[in-house]
């Protein structure tokens, strides 16, 4: 999405209508008018940036008006007067039209921000004479510019923040960031790391999560181009792990859908990746998506639905997806022990898993008695900070490596083998 797509979108209504356009619909409808819009003056042009007509007019948003327009540069250039009933007795004016629909009546009033800068002009334009037309017209067409000028304010302080963070995340990608830490997935019937989940570790600025960072990409449109690099990254390490770990990395349906994830995927080994779809920003269609995983999914690629349980993944995205992992939310998983509800749904996610040939991860564990629980229900991998905190990549190749006794060390229990055994 680029910046400034991102702008419009928060300025508009679900119908695509900018709050800009419905004041020139209530403008142009109230006073009878034709014609109604908001032109932009940019030097010794005029730019119509919103326009809003009764039938079809030879002018559009984004049309440069030279000095000698014909149809409206009279009023934007001020040579006629702010209210004008019968604009008819000024046809030797140079600045009224020659030719086409005849110039009726017109009202123009001008656009000051907040600042003191002089933006433009709001006008109403009739073909026909209008002689009821008077000063209380006029004073509400100026109330309505300021309700214009309101807007153009809060627009461009939102495009100011918005090319803000597209710098910080620029700034950042330039910077080498984000660092990829991992987090080790361990098998819980071999009890060894079987996988590994790539992080993004932001080490400058004051936003303290990942999150934070890629949802602010995503507002100033760089959300994909975050996502790319950050999995570029990832990826480039896999060859230094061994063969039998496999690498999951996040990727949101938007940048699916984007067309970079094959791109970004080409040269590795796909039976080796692991995409959790996550939902960063708004979710693509979901159409698009499935086109876009089939012919990666025939080469290899599996894919995770991350969240389940969590509210964010629904049971028809696991139909739709049809995901070779569903991953249990850390939200699932905390004080499964102890809470009855929690472990039911669990239970039910996993069974209806299995059911399907998912395999079942448990994320966010932190407890030895979360963990029984949940080897309990027959989970197939888990990971937490009970068993590793993400780790460099260093570190995760030497917990790729360990054997099962380290495993079992770290839990300060037996071996999961004798404990099924009993």
């Amino acid at each position: 999405m680029r910046l400034s797509t991102a702008i419009a979108s928060v300025f508009q209504d679900v119908e695509g209508r900018s709050y800009i356009d419905k004041v020139l619909r209530a403008a142009r409808t109230h006073l009878d008018m034709d014609v109604a819009f908001v032109a932009e003056f940019q030097g010794e042009k005029r730019v119509l940036r919103h326009l809003d007509a009764r039938h079809p007019v030879p002018f559009y948003p984004g049309q440069v008006i030279p000095q000698d327009s014909r149809y409206v540069q009279g009023v934007i250039t001020g040579h006629l007067s702010t209210l004008v009933p019968n604009a008819r007795g000024q046809a030797s004016h140079p600045s009224v039209p020659d030719a086409g629909p005849p110039l009726g009546a017109h009202i123009s009033v001008p656009i000051w921000l907040a600042d003191g800068t002089l933006y433009g002009t709001l006008c109403c334009l009739r073909y026909q004479a209008d002689p009821t037309l008077g000063e209380r017209d006029t004073g509400m067409l100026k109330t309505l510019s300021e309700l214009v000028a309101h807007r153009l304010d809060q627009e461009r302080t939102a495009w100011q923040r918005m090319q803000d963070k597209a710098a910080r995340i620029d700034a950042a990608i330039m910077d080498k960031q984000p660092r990829i830490v991992y987090q080790p997935i361990y098998d819980v019937e071999t009890g060894t790391v079987a996988g590994v989940e790539c992080l993004s570790r932001f080490y400058k600025g004051q936003r303290a999560t990942p999150a934070e960072w890629f949802k602010e990409a995503v507002e100033a449109g760089l959300g994909t181009s975050l996502e790319q690099w950050a999995m570029e990254k990832a990826l480039a390490s896999m060859a230094q792990m061994p063969a039998h770990v496999f690498f999951a990395i996040n990727g949101s349906r938007e940048f699916i859908s984007s067309g970079l994830l094959e791109p970004t995927l080409e040269g590795h080994d796909l039976t080796r990746v692991v995409l959790e779809v996550t939902e960063r920003a708004a979710v693509a269609d979901d159409n698009t998506v499935m086109a876009h995983l089939q012919p990666l999914r025939q080469r290899g690629l599996r894919i995770a639905l991350d969240n389940a349980g969590a509210g964010h993944a629904s049971m028809r995205d696991i139909l739709h997806l049809r995901p070779d992992q569903i991953k249990l939310d850390i939200s699932l998983v905390h004080d499964i022990d102890q809470d009855a509800n929690h472990r039911a749904l669990a239970a039910a996610l996993s069974t209806f898993a299995h059911d399907i040939g998912s395999d079942v991860v448990a994320e966010g564990i932190e407890t030895l008695a979360e963990l029984r629980v949940l080897q309990g229900m027959g989970v197939d991998r888990v990971q937490g900070y009970l068993l590793s905190h993400p780790v460099p990549l260093d570190d995760a190749v030497g917990l790729a490596h360990a054997p099962r006794r380290d495993f079992d060390h770290r839990l300060g229990a037996e071996p999961v083998a004798e404990r099924r055994a009993r």
